[in-house]
């Protein structure tokens, strides 16, 4: 073994994390992999952890999530909802189970930790988020239309119609390089 390797059980040095970063990062990581069409349980799993703690960072300010607040009364809601949640993290419970996840759940969770992020921290949303908005904007205009939420202006020349055609992958790859130059 080369004097340079690392012995497996010497520890590394330890990373300092603070509830923001964490939070922002698992949003920024869900996103990444939904734009690649990723695993659905890992897509659901950071995106439900960043809420969780987008919720309390909110709270603090009086901008809780929307859907923490609402599912904390709607008490048949909040099982159905939190069942993905609780079933990718909770091994113990329900070894023998399967599960019917609908993957709008976590787009819906991505939504609103980024609206709680912009009530956080406005003008700072980041080009994954910024992505995730257009996209979803273009593929369900009912959650924008009196919500309030507010996404990026399109780049000139961009018509809706024609982006709304665009698979994910393919959307984040074609206005990517385009937002990051404005």
């Amino acid at each position: 073994m080369s004097s340079s390797a690392r012995h497996p059980m010497t520890p590394y040095e330890p990373v300092t994390f603070d509830k923001e970063s964490v939070a922002k990062s698992q949003l920024e990581n869900a996103i990444e992999l939904w734009s690649r069409n990723g695993d659905p349980a890992s897509i659901h799993t950071l995106a439900a952890a960043s809420n969780v703690v987008f919720h309390a960072l909110g709270k603090r300010v009086n901008a809780p999530s929307f859907i923490r607040e609402y599912l904390r009364n709607a008490r048949t809601e909040h099982d159905r909802f939190t069942k993905a949640e609780n079933f990718f993290k909770h091994a113990a419970r329900d070894l023998n189970e399967t599960l019917d996840y609908d993957r709008m759940q976590a787009e819906i969770l991505i939504l609103d930790s980024i609206c709680v992020y912009e009530t956080l921290y406005p003008e700072a949303k980041t080009l994954p988020m910024l992505l995730f908005l257009l996209y979803f904007s273009l593929q369900h205009p009912r959650y924008f239309d009196s919500t309030g939420i507010s996404t990026a202006p399109l780049p000139q020349g961009f018509k809706p119609a024609e982006l709304k055609n665009l698979n994910r992958t393919d959307f984040f790859a074609k206005m990517g390089p385009l937002l990051c130059s404005d």
